[in-house]
């Protein structure tokens, strides 16, 4: 290959060269006519008959064609192109066909299918859905001057197309707002801007809890209901105050990992839960899993011979992850490696959360002493924020109070 000529070889001699483009060339392709293909040197369309079908259409849809014939360098790169806009004819109509091309041709230099056909999905053609200037411009006066009414003052109803419409644009939630001004009488007077600023924040706030729904449930925690407010601190040091604040998810803000200390009962889940439903509330991606049922699943998937890359890219991906009864079981070498490799692809930028009865201190032995349990320990500990909960048991005085 030269600089500018690239060549083509067969069983070690040249058969053809191509000339290239120059490097601000963008986008741009060339054809040797010479070397097209017999399927395109006798073609079942040729451009005859493209503009013949065409012109069955009418002049407007013959002028489409024609122009999109004459902005390619060969004819043959036009044939696909030229022949999919009278094809529009058999889902649409004839008519409807050359009334959408009308509409075009004074409005783009070059219309394409995807132009004509964008005109014949919203209705465009032929002023279907166009009103006349004067009826146009009155109805933008009356709907500047406010909602109308209909009957006993209600606001006037929109029509259930309009309602279709807006929920395949995936926009039920205006739906719900618009419904909900229907019936409300003090909304007959309210000015246009203020109505439609209600509706938005309503089909806001909807779509907001339903993504926080959403997540929560995909979050599968523990303890779905927990709350900052479950959280007993009493005789937990200095601590008690960390352990109030963590669940609102501060450390994400810097990508930091947090670190669950303390004996059982103390609450480490429960707090964990917190974090992680405080992150579904941020719109970020949350799991709380247990360890043993990590390791599980990684040893199901191995069992049917596929590689770890899969429960590895799943558990990765979300931006906080909760792994309860961290090291509470002895783990081997295979999972050791699993979870070494887990960790290294969350760190920097995704959290994790372990939760344990052990010190971190204590974690280089239960994770075999050797050099992959320093790269654990250094990927989570460093940096990360610790929560140590001591060794109050809050399970009674919960169960009490429940």
């Amino acid at each position: 290959m030269g600089e500018s000529t690239p060549s083509v070889c067969h069983a070690g001699e040249r058969v053809a060269t191509h000339p290239l483009f120059p490097s601000y060339a963008r986008n741009s392709h060339s054809t040797d006519g010479s070397r097209m293909p017999e399927a395109f040197a006798r073609p079942e369309w040729d451009d005859a008959r493209i503009r013949g079908r065409a012109r069955k259409a009418g002049p407007s849809c013959a002028e489409v064609v024609d122009r999109i014939f004459a902005r390619a360098r060969l004819k043959e790169q036009a044939h696909n192109p030229a022949l999919s806009v009278p094809r529009l004819s058999k889902k649409y109509g004839g008519e409807r066909l050359e009334a959408a091309c009308a509409h075009a041709l004074p409005r783009l230099t070059s219309p394409r299918h995807r132009h004509i056909k964008a005109i014949l999905d919203s209705s465009l053609e032929g002023g279907r859905r166009t009103a006349p200037p004067r009826a146009a411009a009155q109805g933008h006066r009356a709907a500047c001057a406010g909602p109308t009414t209909t009957g006993a003052g209600a606001v006037a109803a929109i029509d259930e197309e309009t309602r279709r419409r807006l929920r395949e644009m995936s926009m039920g939630e205006m739906v719900d707002a618009l419904g909900l001004q229907e019936a409300d009488r003090t909304c007959v007077g309210v000015p246009f801007d203020e109505r439609v600023r209600t509706m938005v924040d309503h089909a806001h706030e909807a779509k907001r809890a339903s993504s926080v729904r959403r997540l929560t449930q995909r979050a599968r925690l523990r303890f779905p209901d927990a709350g900052p407010g479950e959280m007993t601190c009493e005789g937990r040091g200095t601590d008690g105050v960390l352990a109030r604040e963590a669940p609102a998810s501060q450390f994400m803000g810097r990508a930091a990992n947090a670190i669950a200390e303390g004996c059982t009962g103390t609450g480490k889940s429960c707090l964990a839960c917190c974090m992680a439903k405080q992150a579904c509330r941020m719109r970020r991606g949350a799991r709380h899993v247990r360890l043993p049922d990590l390791l599980t699943g990684r040893d199901e998937l191995a069992a049917t011979e596929r590689p770890d890359a899969k429960i590895l890219g799943k558990y990765a991906r979300y931006e906080l992850l909760v792994i309860g009864e961290w090291l509470t079981e002895d783990v081997g070498d295979v999972a050791i490696r699993f979870l070494l490799e887990l960790v290294g692809r969350r760190h920097v930028d995704r959290p994790t959360v372990p939760c344990t009865q052990y010190s971190p201190a204590d974690w280089h032995g239960r994770l075999g002493g050797g050099v992959q349990a320093d790269a654990m320990i250094d990927r989570l500990v460093h940096g990360a924020v610790r929560i140590d909960l001591g060794d109050v048991n809050v399970r009674r005085p919960l169960a009490e109070k429940k």
